[in-house]
């Protein structure tokens, strides 16, 4: 919850460093893990690390059983951040799927992400801090 308050005030650092103490503390909890791969999947530098986001994104995603669009979105942003546009796409097509009926709010920020994939272009957030 600290990590998320962080976040919300533009403190990107501080919800880091607080979402990879969760992950030390439980480092199978799928939640945990994809907001992290998220923060470092679209944050600046050096905040930015695609390929760990890679990682833990798709750890999530198992453990989640690929079942979760939240995760899958955040699995897709880390695959832009990569550069694996195609594995952002399918990824992101299957959170779309998932979310269209459930969280109708979600399905329409995966849509505009999977714009941004399909014409080569990762998610960014700019934040004040």
């Amino acid at each position: 919850n600290l990590s998320n308050a962080l976040g919300t005030l533009g403190d990107r650092n501080g919800a880091l460093v607080q979402h990879r103490e969760a992950v030390r503390i439980r480092p199978d909890w799928s939640i945990a893990l994809a907001t992290l791969a998220g923060l470092q999947a679209t944050g600046p530098d050096p905040v930015r690390d695609p390929e760990e986001s890679v990682r833990l994104a798709s750890r999530a995603a198992e453990l989640s059983g690929g079942r979760d669009p939240y995760i899958l979105q955040r699995l897709g942003e880390a695959y832009a951040a990569a550069g694996q546009f195609s594995d952002a796409i399918r990824t992101a097509e299957a959170a779309d799927g998932l979310a269209s009926q459930s969280a109708p709010a979600l399905a329409a920020q995966i849509r505009a992400e999977l714009t941004l994939y399909r014409a080569g272009v990762r998610v960014v957030t700019v934040t004040s801090r």
